[in-house]
């Protein structure tokens, strides 16, 4: 189980312990605000992500309007059963900012690791946050692209759904690999 006590003071402790105690968070409070100013304070901290050679390609659009929010998920389709954000961010990345064709990944590779910073920076300031897959039909990312107007040259990279936690939520137990089971020294 998590409780909102466990973040209250996340803005006070070292990365390791942040980072070893956050979890993804679908449970929010109904009605519940998120200030406008935290979420772009996490954005803020977020400018420092790496990027390859300094490029910074990741956009991000904050959506607050409840339809639109309501909408957009129905089009991403994984955030069921739960109680509706109060805010919805979409990373997207600009292409634009590579030049050759051994860059082509380059924007979803940039735009990840932006999307890592923001979900940190969400963690660090006390908001529960989600991250959620953006791998949709050609259809609903035109349909994704016309209601928030993004231009072709940005990619989807994926939506955060974030608010405030409800009191006590239950997290699953997600087992993770051993260092020794993904490391490979040379």
């Amino acid at each position: 189980n998590l409780n909102t006590q466990h973040k209250q003071n996340n803005n006070n402790i070292d990365f390791k312990t942040l980072a070893l105690n956050r979890f993804s968070v679908r449970n929010f409070q109904k009605n519940a605000s998120v200030e406008i100013e935290k979420i772009k304070e996490a954005i803020q901290i977020s400018l420092k992500s790496p990027s390859v050679c300094n490029r910074q390609p990741a956009r991000v659009k904050v959506i607050t309007n409840q339809d639109l929010i309501s909408r957009l998920l129905q089009l991403q389709g994984g955030f069921k059963g739960y109680n509706q954000p109060d805010k919805l961010l979409l990373i997207t990345s600009d292409v634009t900012a590579f030049l050759r064709m051994e860059e082509r990944n380059q924007a979803f590779i940039d735009g990840g690791l932006f999307s890592m910073s923001i979900l940190y920076s969400l963690e660090y300031q006390g908001i529960g946050a989600c991250a959620l897959s953006t791998n949709v039909s050609l259809d609903k990312a035109k349909l994704i692209r016309e209601i928030l107007r993004i231009p072709e040259n940005e990619v989807l990279i994926m939506f955060i759904a974030c608010g405030k936690m409800e009191e006590e939520v239950l997290v699953p137990k997600s087992n993770r690999n051993s260092v020794d089971r993904i490391t490979k020294i040379y």
